[in-house]
């Protein structure tokens, strides 16, 4: 009997205990949650994943990509995105092989004899010659094109420029570089040159003569019999100054852009390269994949920055950029995406005689504004053109 009741005192002892055990253990677990819950909540409000990484592969990011364009316009400081309907139904992928091919390294191309000229602190051949811009902007569609666009486009504003009573409402038919110059190999993109020689060789006839039909499947035949309007001749030019030179006295020249992940949904202001979203689009051997727009101009931002800039025309649609135009930062270095060491320009003109010395075409002085002074910006050596006629080219 007394072990009995031993027992039974000892149970009631260990039921006693329990009750405090419990409201020990939920004290601790209720604190320990509440302290879970407010660093849960901390993250939430202070922490960002590294710089949004992109998990996705290119065959899964389309061009109009809603992170990227948001991401741009979060970081951006010098421009804004938005979609274009022109890449609807592309993914970085597509747009990278609507044509690729190299620059023909081995093409001897003279320089342009550009001359002495006051620059201005800004320039748009639209407002100089308004009557030889009335063409509308062009849509390249499924073909890698954009060389041939603008060569024959530039050529036609060319004409205008040099006598406007005759050829105001010329047009020079993209068609034909196409479908007719197998140097300029159809929608496949092809050597800078080729376009500019085959104009001066066999000229083009109107685009109401051979309609752009963004199609290297259409023969050479089916253009009219019209008589083709001929160049007298091309040329490059090599530096910030002679570039500009050249367009204030001549009209528009052709320049290639290097092709980045969000240039595609460039909508407004400067576009200027930010490290987070302008990664470069490569081709083969992991070379910089390129694409040709027509400089019709420059300029300066009015703000307390004056960032510098080309206004290119392109012909990715007129709802890409500003109605089919751009502003693309103008820079003295590497650091900008428009290549300013080699720029082609047709002539309408014999061109004249070049100079016995090579030091005779020198970099032109700004005398309007000392922040656009090129007497002191050496032109692209050697070695950059020839580095640059290596590049891969989407054209």
């Amino acid at each position: 009997m007394e072990q009995k009741q031993k027992d039974a005192a000892s149970a009631m002892s260990k039921r006693a205990k329990k009750p405090s055990n419990k409201s020990n253990f939920a004290y601790w677990g209720w604190g320990g949650g509440a302290a879970v819950l407010v660093v849960g909540l901390m993250v939430i409000l202070f922490w960002e994943p590294k710089a949004d990484k992109e998990t996705r592969s290119i065959k899964e990011i389309p061009v109009n990509d809603e992170v990227l364009i948001d991401k741009v316009n979060r970081l951006a400081t010098t421009w804004q995105a938005d979609a274009t309907p022109f890449f609807d139904g592309f993914t970085l992928k597509a747009v990278k092989y609507l044509g690729t091919n190299a620059m023909d390294s081995k093409a001897k191309i003279r320089a342009c004899p550009v001359g002495k000229v006051a620059l201005l602190r800004s320039f748009d051949a639209r407002n100089k010659w308004p009557e030889c811009f009335k063409q509308p902007i062009v849509t390249q569609g499924n073909c890698s094109s954009s060389l041939a666009l603008v060569a024959a486009s530039s050529m036609a504003n060319r004409f205008c420029i040099a006598d406007p009573s005759n050829f105001r409402s010329l047009t020079m038919s993209a068609q034909q570089l196409i479908s007719c110059d197998k140097a300029s190999n159809g929608c496949n993109g092809g050597p800078l040159d080729a376009p500019f020689k085959y104009m001066k060789d066999n000229g083009l006839v109107s685009t109401d003569c051979f309609p752009y039909k963004a199609s290297d499947q259409v023969a050479c035949d089916a253009k009219c019999k019209d008589e083709p309007h001929k160049s007298l001749g091309y040329c490059k030019v090599n530096s910030m100054g002679n570039v500009m030179a050249e367009i204030q006295l001549n009209g528009p020249v052709l320049a290639l852009l290097s092709l980045t992940k969000d240039i595609f949904v460039y909508k407004s202001g400067v576009y200027k390269p930010i490290t987070e979203t302008s990664k470069p689009l490569l081709g083969r051997g992991r070379r910089r994949l390129m694409h040709a727009v027509k400089i019709i101009g420059w300029g300066s931002t009015d703000d307390e920055e004056k960032v510098p800039y080309w206004i290119v025309e392109n012909s990715w649609g007129s709802d890409w950029g500003e109605k089919g135009y751009g502003k693309i930062f103008r820079a003295h270095d590497d650091s900008g995406v428009l290549v300013e060491g080699f720029v082609m320009a047709g002539y309408t003109a014999e061109l004249p005689l070049p100079p016995k010395k090579k030091d005779e075409l020198d970099d032109l002085d700004d005398d309007d504004d000392d922040d656009e002074d090129d007497s002191e910006r050496p032109a692209a050596k050697d070695k950059d053109i020839d580095d640059l006629d290596e590049e891969e080219v989407s054209v």
